[in-house]
């Protein structure tokens, strides 16, 4: 992780996910006073350094919020949290952002403390209320501000829930504002963390941003066999690491012919039955019944061939 003068970084608890800004070290104040803060969860937010206070990557800061103030961890700062923030919101003016107050002092750290060691009893006796009210829902984490005046309880639903009164026994019960947010199973999955079945922390909950659906065709267009069940991560969907070399894999795709047709040869007709794309080699047959043997052609002979039977010539064999 790129970050420095980190107050979390000794005690391994740093709620970021590993961002480094390689460019932090360049002098250009006038670039943005746009800072990305990053909270539990792996929750980002931006905010206005309008006191103009030098900032870097790692730093705890006390930020404004809807009602009180809140404190999280500076991931991003100058052009990088610039070219962030307008990716993300391209109609959204700077100047309606939150602000940052300050940096952290040893008593907003010792009060973030505080708050979020209600987080866990509070999670267990959300749960037991939204079951009371015979809710279809699940309470997966609470996540209290700093000042404890406000928490987040992020569920998991299949459909549409009415928690109207379950804002207010929360309110009641915990004495806060209430936001409920609604997640699905890979952000879950994401806050929980754990292991993959390649021995390494999961990737939604170390480093990966962005959390895509899969579709199933992955399978065919990687040449997997489609046995969902190995391909399926924690969080019960297809796992995210099956889409990283699938660009290499279209990119590889746009070098074969649109149809692959069979190849007509004085010896018969010979017909495709399995494509490597990667090393540009398809197998064909003469006895599609039991497809044997399967004699291996290079892509540029099968595309020389192609040209030939589309002129009425039939080569001796493949």
């Amino acid at each position: 992780m790129g970050c420095i003068n980190c107050a979390l970084r000794e005690s391994n608890v740093c709620d970021n996910i590993n961002t480094t800004n390689w460019i932090e070290d360049i002098n250009r104040p006038e670039i943005s006073d746009i800072v990305e803060v990053s909270f539990k969860n792996k929750r980002k937010e931006f905010y206005q350094n309008v006191n103009k206070l030098k900032l870097h990557t790692g730093d705890m800061v006390v930020v404004e919020s809807v009602v009180g103030f809140d404190m999280g961890l500076v991931s991003l700062t100058g052009l990088l949290a610039k070219k962030s923030f307008v990716r993300r919101y391209k109609d959204y003016q700077p100047l309606e952002l939150r602000k940052i107050y300050r940096r952290a002092t040893e008593m907003d750290l010792v009060a973030r403390e505080q708050s979020r060691k209600r987080e866990y009893p509070t999670l267990i006796e959300a749960r037991k209320i939204a079951h009371r009210l015979g809710l279809e829902m699940k309470i997966s984490d609470v996540e209290y501000q700093a000042d404890g005046r406000r928490a987040t309880f992020y569920y998991i639903a299949d459909g549409r829930v009415d928690f109207r009164e379950l804002i207010k026994e929360y309110a009641s019960a915990f004495g806060i504002k209430v936001e409920m947010r609604q997640i699905g199973v890979r952000q879950e999955a994401a806050m929980v963390g754990g292991m993959g079945t390649c021995g390494r922390e999961l990737c939604c909950s170390s480093w990966r941003k962005d959390l895509v659906s899969i579709k199933s065709n992955v399978f065919k267009i990687q040449n997997l066999p489609p046995d969902t069940q190995k391909y399926t991560g924690l969080c019960g969907k297809l796992k995210c690491c099956l889409i990283y070399e699938l660009d290499v894999y279209l990119e590889a795709q746009q070098n074969f012919p649109a149809e692959l047709l069979e190849l007509e040869t004085k010896k018969g007709i010979a017909y495709h039955c399995k494509t490597d794309l990667l090393q540009k080699m398809l197998w064909y047959t003469y006895d599609p019944e039991n497809k044997t043997p399967l004699i291996p052609v290079p892509l540029e002979k099968v595309i020389e061939i192609i040209q030939m039977n589309k002129r009425g010539i039939k080569p001796d064999s493949i």
